[in-house]
C-alpha cells in the first residue's frame, strides 16, 4: 500500500469537505443557521448540559424547562450524545462552537471513512477517491449546519457497513454492534432507516442468499446494539407513546404514488442531494446481474413516496429519511465507474438520455438540464473520443465538478447565523442566577424568545418555555387552548412565553429577561445591561403551594374561555365535590363596538372580509382608556385562499399557517391577553398581506388586581435543594386546614410523592398539573420523578455491554 499517497488523498478529501461546507460563508457568518439549528439544536443541547451540571448526573430524569418535563422530551436533540457529554467538561465554552465543530468533524470523518470502506470493496484508489468526493458533495450535508440530526450518524453508519464486511469475512460482530449503538445515540429517529440500509447491504454482500450462521450473528449484533442503547431508546419510546404530537400533520396534503421529479435523489438537501451522475449509474446497474437487485431496491425507495412514509413512522412521506441510503448509492456509483473504466460495462447513451426525464417535473429544471447536458456530453466523449487511460481518468474527475458546484450552491442559499449573534447571552448565567433569588418561582425570556425557548441559565432555575418535537400534550393543550397564549409561528410545538398576564401569574413567572421597551405589566426592572433588563414581579403564584380554596372539576368543566382561565388563577381545581358553591367571575364581557369602535360586521357569524395587498399597520383607538386592567380579545380567522395569516396586536402575534405548511398549526381562533404598565387607550394592529375573514369578535376586561391571592400557604424549600437528577421538589408546608398541595408541574406518569416520608398518590389538578391532598399541620414533602422505562433501560444497557465485552474477549482469543 502506498501510505504516502493514501495520506495525500485523505488530506485532499478533508480539505475538499471543508471547502464545500465553509466556502459559502460570507465574512462575519458562523457555521450554523437561523431557526431550528440555533433554537432547538443549540438551545436544547445547552439545556441538557445545564441540567447535567446542576444535578451532577449523566442520567437526569427531569428538566426544569417546559414547566418541568421528562428529560426524554429532549432526547431527540442530544441526550447522551458525545458532543453534549463533552460540553459538560468545558462549561464555559459556548454550545454553538461545540455543535458546529462536532458537525464539521462528523462530515470529515464520513468522507474519509467512505474512502476506506470503498477501498475495502476492492475498488481502485482513484475510483474510491471519486466515490468519496461524491459523498462529500451530496447536498444532504447541508444539514451539518442546519438540521444536524439528519446526518450526524453518517460516520457511524459507514462504520456499521464496514462491520458487516468484517462479520461476513471473519465472523466478528463487535464493530457492527458498537457502530449501530453510536448511530442510535446520535439520531434515533434515523435508526430504523439505518437498519434497513444495513440489511440491504448485508443481503447484497451475501449475494442475496445469506447463510443462517452469518444472519444469526448479524441479528445478534443488532440486538446487542439496541440493548446497549436501551437507556435512551426505551424511555424515549415510552415517552413518545404516552403523548401525541400537537402539531398538525403533513399527511393533510395528498401523497403522490410516484415521485417523477426524483426529489429524494437529486439536488434537494432534504433528500440524498446527489446529481444526475448517480441516476445514470443506477440505470446502468439495471443491466448488470450483480448490481441489478440493489439498483431496483434503491430506485423503488427513491421513486415511491410510500417507502418514505413507512420509514418516517407514518408521520409524512418526506424524502429526508432516505439520506442514510447515500453510502449505498455512492458504492454502486463507484462500482459502476470502475467497470466502465475497465470496459466491463458498456457506455450506454439511452440511460443518459433518460436522465433528462425528471426535468419535466422538477423545480430544479434549469439545473437538471445543464447537468443532463454535461452528463450526456461526458458519456459521448468517453465512448467515442477518449482513448488514453490518463484522459479517461481526467474526464472522470471533471464530471465530479458538477455535484461539487451544486452542493456549494445549495449551501450558499442558507441564511447563516452571524458570528457576533448574542441573542442567547444578553445576560450571563451567573448574572441571572444572582437575580433569581427565590427558586420557588420561574424565570423566562421574552427578548428573542424563539431562540431562547430551550436555553436554561442553570442553577435549578425553572422555565415554562420549550421547543421540542416531543412534548407533554396535556401541557401544550393547557398552554394554548386553556390559557389563550398566542400561536405566533407556523407550528404549535414551540411553547414561547409572552405578555399574557394570567399565564405568567398562574405559572409563577416572577423573573423575566426582556428588552427595556417591553417590560410587561406588573414587572419592575432589577438589573439592566445595554437595552435589556432582568425584571421581577412579586405578585405571582409560586410553583408549589398549599391551599384549601378549591373548585370542583365538574364546575370547572362547565366554564368556557376566558372564565376557565380566570377560575384557575383564583382557585385550585381538583376532582370531587370541593367548592360546590361554584365560581364567581370578575370578568366583564363587553360589546366590541362599545370598546373598540368597530362596525357590526366583525361580530356577526359570517364576519367581515379583510383584504390587504401588502402588510399594513392600523391604529384603533379605544372608546375608553384602560388602566390596571387586562383586556382579552378573541376572534375566528379563516384564510380565503389557504394562505398564511398573521395579525399582531400591541406586540402580541398570532399566526394561522398556510394549508400547505409541513405542520399546519390549525390556529383558527386568535386570542390576545393584553395589559400594559401605562394607560391603554389604543391598539396597534399589524395585518399581513392577503384576504381573510374575521368573525365572532369577543372582548373582555378584568381588573389586574384580581390576580392576587392571600389564601395560599408558601412552602419552605430544603436549604440548597436536592440536586440528584430525580428530585423535583423538597421542602415543607404548614397547612392551617385540610387541603391540597398544588403544583404547576405538568401531570404525567413517573412522579413519586412522599409526604412525611410515606409514599402518597398524586392526581391531576388545575386541568393539567400535579397535586395531592394534605391534612392540617406541618408536613415534609418530596416530589421525585423517574422517566418510565429508565430503570429497565439502564439495566438492559448494562447487561448488553457486559455481553459485548464477553464477545470481544472471545473474538480476540480466536484471533490469537
Amino acid at each position: 500500500m502506498d501510505y504516502k499517497n493514501t495520506v495525500k488523498l485523505h488530506t485532499i478529501l478533508t480539505v475538499l469537505t471543508l471547502v464545500i461546507l465553509l466556502l459559502p460563508l460570507s465574512q462575519g457568518d458562523f457555521f450554523g443557521s437561523e431557526g431550528d439549528w440555533y433554537s432547538q439544536h443549540v438551545g436544547a443541547a445547552e439545556n441538557l448540559r445545564q441540567t447535567m451540571l446542576n444535578t451532577g448526573s449523566l442520567f437526569p430524569q427531569f428538566s426544569t424547562g417546559g414547566g418541568g418535563c421528562n428529560i426524554y422530551d429532549l432526547a431527540y436533540y442530544g441526550l447522551l450524545r458525545p458532543d453534549v457529554l463533552f460540553s459538560c467538561l468545558v462549561p464555559n465554552l459556548e454550545m454553538k462552537y461545540i455543535i458546529a465543530g462536532y458537525a464539521l468533524l462528523g462530515a470529515i470523518a464520513s468522507v474519509n471513512l467512505c474512502y476506506i470502506w470503498l477501498r475495502r470493496q476492492k475498488l481502485a484508489q482513484w475510483v474510491a477517491f471519486c466515490g468519496s468526493v461524491l459523498l462529500a458533495a451530496a447536498a444532504c450535508f447541508y444539514h451539518a449546519h442546519h438540521q444536524i440530526i439528519f446526518i450526524n450518524y453518517m460516520p457511524f453508519l459507514i462504520l456499521a457497513l464496514m462491520g458487516i464486511d468484517k462479520l461476513l469475512e471473519k465472523g466478528k460482530v463487535s464493530l457492527m454492534a458498537v457502530s449501530l449503538f453510536l448511530v442510535y445515540m446520535h439520531s434515533f429517529f434515523y435508526a430504523f432507516s439505518c437498519l434497513v440500509v444495513c440489511l440491504v447491504y448485508f443481503l447484497y454482500k451475501s449475494n442475496w442468499r445469506p447463510d443462517i450462521k452469518s444472519f444469526g450473528k448479524a441479528v445478534l449484533a443488532v440486538t446487542i446494539s439496541i440493548g446497549m442503547a436501551a437507556v435512551l431508546l426505551l424511555p424515549t419510546a415510552l415517552n413518545i407513546l404516552s403523548t401525541t404530537k400537537d402539531a398538525g400533520g403533513f399527511m393533510s396534503q395528498p401523497m403522490d404514488m410516484v415521485d417523477l421529479k426524483l426529489g429524494g435523489l437529486l439536488y434537494y438537501p432534504y433528500g440524498c442531494g446527489l446529481s444526475l451522475l448517480a441516476l445514470y449509474c443506477l440505470l446502468l446497474s439495471l443491466c448488470k446481474k450483480r448490481r441489478r437487485i440493489l439498483s431496483v431496491i434503491l430506485l423503488i425507495c427513491i421513486l415511491v413516496p410510500a417507502v418514505s412514509l413507512v420509514l418516517n413512522g407514518f408521520l409524512y412521506p418526506r424524502a429526508k429519511i432516505l439520506i442514510p441510503f447515500v453510502p449505498l448509492i455512492v458504492m454502486l456509483c463507484t462500482d459502476t465507474l470502475q467497470e466502465l473504466f475497465e470496459k466491463k460495462q458498456k457506455w450506454m447513451i439511452v440511460p443518459a438520455v433518460l436522465c433528462f426525464l425528471p426535468a419535466a417535473f422538477s423545480p430544479w429544471q434549469d439545473l437538471m438540464l445543464i447537468d443532463g447536458g454535461i452528463l450526456l456530453a461526458w458519456v459521448l466523449v468517453q465512448r467515442f473520443l477518449l482513448k488514453s487511460e490518463r484522459a479517461k481518468k481526467s474526464a472522470f474527475v471533471l464530471i465530479l465538478l458538477v455535484p461539487i458546484m451544486v452542493s456549494i450552491g445549495v449551501n450558499k442559499e442558507e441564511d447563516y447565523l452571524r458570528a457576533d449573534d448574542d441573542r442567547q447571552s444578553h445576560f450571563t448565567s451567573a448574572e441571572i442566577r444572582a437575580a433569581v433569588t427565590d427558586l420557588r418561582y420561574r424565570f423566562d425570556v421574552l427578548a428573542n424568545n424563539y431562540v431562547n425557548s430551550n436555553t436554561l441559565p442553570g442553577g435549578g432555575i425553572n422555565k415554562t418555555a420549550m421547543y421540542s418535537s416531543i412534548e407533554n400534550k396535556l401541557y401544550a393543550d393547557f398552554y394554548y387552548n386553556v390559557m389563550g397564549n398566542p400561536i405566533s409561528l407556523r407550528n404549535r410545538v414551540v411553547l414561547m412565553p409572552n405578555q399574557n398576564s394570567c399565564f405568567n401569574y398562574f405559572m409563577g413567572i416572577r423573573y423575566l429577561l426582556t428588552d427595556i421597551h417591553n417590560i410587561p405589566y406588573g414587572y419592575q426592572a432589577i438589573a439592566q445591561k445595554k437595552d435589556y433588563v432582568l425584571a421581577e414581579n412579586k405578585d405571582v403564584l409560586p410553583m408549589c403551594y398549599g391551599t384549601d380554596k378549591l373548585l370542583s372539576e365538574d364546575v370547572y368543566k362547565d366554564l368556557v374561555f376566558p372564565y376557565n382561565m380566570e377560575a384557575l388563577c383564583s382557585q385550585a381545581v381538583v376532582e370531587g365535590r370541593h367548592g360546590a358553591k361554584g365560581f364567581q367571575s370578575a370578568l366583564t364581557e363587553q360589546s366590541p363596538q362599545e370598546l373598540l369602535a368597530v362596525d357590526a360586521g366583525f361580530t356577526s357569524e359570517d364576519g367581515k372580509t379583510l383584504s390587504f395587498k401588502k402588510a399594513e399597520t392600523l391604529t384603533l383607538p379605544l372608546t375608553k382608556a384602560l388602566k390596571n386592567q387586562i383586556m382579552i380579545i378573541r376572534f375566528d380567522v379563516e384564510s380565503k385562499r389557504g394562505k398564511e395569516v398573521i395579525i399582531e396586536i400591541n406586540g402580541m402575534r398570532n399566526n394561522l399557517s398556510a394549508e400547505s405548511a409541513p405542520y399546519p398549526n390549525e390556529n383558527h381562533t386568535f386570542t390576545y391577553v393584553l395589559s400594559a404598565n401605562e394607560v391603554m387607550d389604543k391598539l396597534e394592529i399589524e395585518f399581513s398581506k392577503g384576504d381573510y375573514d374575521i368573525s365572532r369578535l369577543q372582548v373582555y376586561t378584568m381588573d389586574s388586581d384580581h390576580l392576587q391571592r392571600d389564601d395560599i400557604t408558601l412552602p419552605s424549600m430544603t436549604e440548597g435543594g436536592k440536586k440528584d437528577g430525580k428530585t423535583v421538589f423538597a421542602g415543607s408546608v404548614e397547612m392551617e386546614n385540610d387541603g391540597y398541595f398544588i403544583t404547576s408541574y405538568p401531570y404525567r406518569k413517573g412522579y413519586q410523592v412522599f409526604v412525611d416520608g410515606k409514599k402518597a398518590s398524586y392526581e391531576k389538578v388545575n386541568a393539567a398539573f400535579v397535586g395531592f391532598p394534605v391534612s392540617a399541620g406541618g408536613h415534609e414533602i418530596e416530589i421525585h420523578y423517574y422517566a418510565p422505562g429508565f430503570k429497565a433501560g439502564l439495566a438492559i444497557s448494562i447487561l448488553s455491554m457486559v455481553v459485548l465485552c464477553l464477545i470481544i474477549l472471545k473474538e480476540r482469543k480466536k484471533a490469537i
